[in-house]
This record gives structure tokens, sequence and C-alpha cells, in this order.
């Protein structure tokens, strides 16, 4: 969101209001643009526990006081829940209201009272921004007709990245949770180490699984070809230095860590019918796929883009144009300027 609204003050020169619900101390998590007004009302912000709850109406009563006081052609929410308070918020306002899901409701745990909020007041919204195709499958096959995919972008400095397909390490990046699959990736490299002698794997990321992984690289014998490096903030300078991107996760909103590693050019593998995966990897062109969770199959086909230099540019080169053309900045930011001024 940070991203959205800095670029649309700056390059379009829109006038452009931000509201939160988190605590005035709480410093933004990204830079935002002085052309930003920011609001910051510091309560308590979404999610459905009984005290969070008790904030509703206050809540609804700040938005509708900022939606009458501003009047903005168009009101953007992001996440779940601030979707379902906003969309309340603004019932009997003449104002264009757009909602964007930045997870696989699929995949959701949401409360069932939550879930009859969102049957019924999506459908109020003008329109439904989603991140990938299976979001967008969802929401069609449950009568919302309009949706508008649009994706994370990837930033001009990782399409800038260059790297050695001779290179013989792997690189993986995400929290350290179940989600994200890295269990599946060791148990997957296990199977295949004897094999790929010269090989090892480098995982980024901090999290509650770490003391499980790192007895699961104990178990295994891995210990000195699997580190688990903990969490870095310049990533896009590190991706240079490995060849492959193993993508293990079972599910995802948008995997903006797979767009990055195949903008910088790294040949990568992952799971399907994960949502977005399928969006940038085309099996066998840009990338490869396995079956959803399937440990013997990831391993089969992490095999084959170690087996083969060539096999590995070609993946990356390939899809680091595909991100190229359809995930750049510029890209997304008109698909943006699209559904809202619709």
């Amino acid at each position: 969101m940070t991203w959205l609204c800095n670029e649309l003050a700056e390059k379009r020169g829109w006038d452009v209001h931000l509201l939160t619900f988190t605590l005035p101390e709480r410093e933004p998590s990204f830079p935002l643009s002085a052309r930003v007004t920011l609001y910051r009302e510091g309560m308590d912000g979404s999610g459905w526990s009984l005290r969070k709850l008790g904030n509703l109406w206050r809540r609804i009563q700040c938005i509708r006081n900022c939606v009458t006081r501003l009047r903005p052609n168009v009101v953007l929410s992001f996440l779940d829940s601030n979707n379902l308070v906003v969309i309340l918020s603004t019932l009997g306002k003449q104002v264009r209201v757009v909602v964007s899901e930045r997870i696989d409701p699929s995949q959701q745990s949401f409360p069932w009272i939550a879930k009859i909020m969102r049957a019924v007041l999506y459908r109020r919204a003008a329109a439904i921004a989603v991140q990938s195709d299976r979001v967008n499958q969802y929401f069609l096959g449950r009568g919302f007709g309009q949706t508008k995919i649009i994706p994370n972008p990837v930033t001009a400095r990782f399409l800038s990245n260059q790297c050695d397909y001779a290179t013989k390490r792997i690189v993986a990046v995400g929290r350290l949770a179940e989600q994200k699959g890295f269990d599946v990736l060791i148990e997957s490299f296990a199977k295949i180490a004897k094999q790929f002698p010269d090989w090892s794997i480098d995982i980024y990321g901090e999290g509650g699984s770490r003391e499980s992984l790192s007895k699961l690289i104990q178990l295994n014998d891995l210990h000195e070809r699997v580190r688990l490096c903990g969490a870095c903030s310049d990533i896009e300078a590190r991706l240079v230095n490995y060849s492959v991107f193993a993508f293990p996760s079972l599910y995802e909103g948008f995997p903006n860590a797979l767009a990055e590693a195949m903008a910088s050019g790294l040949s990568c593998v992952a799971f399907s019918d994960v949502s977005g995966v399928d969006d940038l990897i085309e099996d066998g062109e840009s990338g490869l796929l396995s079956k959803h969770g399937d440990k013997e199959c990831f391993a089969q086909k992490l095999a084959e883009l170690l087996e083969s230099e060539e096999g590995r540019s070609e993946f990356g080169k390939t899809g680091k144009r595909r991100v190229a053309d359809r995930f750049s900045e510029e890209v997304v930011l008109n698909l943006w300027k699209e559904v809202l001024l619709a």
C-alpha cells in the first residue's frame, strides 16, 4: 500500500490520503512520501476478537467522518476484515469503493460471521482487486463479477540483477513457518544430496520453526550443506550469489520472494496450485512446478535444475523476461490506475 500511495502521489500527482488504525507512535514499516497525508487514529486494527470488535463502531465513525470531510473520488481498502469495515462505513455515501484481497481465501481461517459478511458486503464494492488467477477464480465461482487481477510489483533493483548459472548454490527465502514448507525442501534435498555433492542450500528468514528445521537438518546429516541464515535486509544483493531458487510454500497471497528471484534471473522450482505461483511460472518454460506437497516430485524437479547449467540459464532468462513484461512497477501501477479510475 505504501508503494502505491507513493507512486500515485509522486508520479501521477494524485491527492492521496492514507488512514490507518495503528498507534501514533508506531513508525510506518516503509518510507511514505511527504506528498501523502497520513492519519493514524490509534485504534485497534483489523481482527475478530471481542476486544477488537468492541472498537468497530468507533472505526466506522472515523472512516465515515473522513469520507465526509475529504469527499474522495475513490476509497481503496486493503485486507479482508478492513474491507468489511470500510464497506459498512461507506453505506449511503456516494463514493466508489475498491477492496483488495491480499491472501488466498480458500486457505484462510475466517470466522463464519465474517464469511457471511464478505458474501454480502463485497457485492457492494465497485471492484475487488485480487493478486492471482487462483483467487480470481475463487470469487468468480461465488458470483462476484467485479474482480480485477493486480499482482504485487517487482522493483527495478531486482530486474537489474545478473546471476551466474555455474554457481552450485540454492537459496530459499521466507518466514520459518509451516506454511513456507522449508521442511519439505530439506527432506527433498536429502533425497538427492548424494547425487549432487557440490550443491548447498541457504535459507533466509526467521520464525517459530527454526528449532524444528535445525533438528531436521541434523537428522538428515545436512548440517554442512543446509544453512539457516536468519533474516536479512539486502536480499536483492544476495540473490546474485545463487543460481537456483527453491520455493516450497504451501499457500500464499502472492509469492513476492518467488517474483523477486525470477526478476533476478534465478531458475526456480515451486509447488503448483499455490496462489500466484502459476501466474509466475509456466511449467517447463519459465521454471519448474512440482505436484503440490509432494516431496518426491519436488526432489525430482529440483534435481532437473541442478543437473543442467544450460537448463538453469534457459529457465532463468525466460522467467526474468516474464516478470519484466507482466510484473514491473509500471505495469502494476497502470493496472491500479485502471481499476481506481473505472
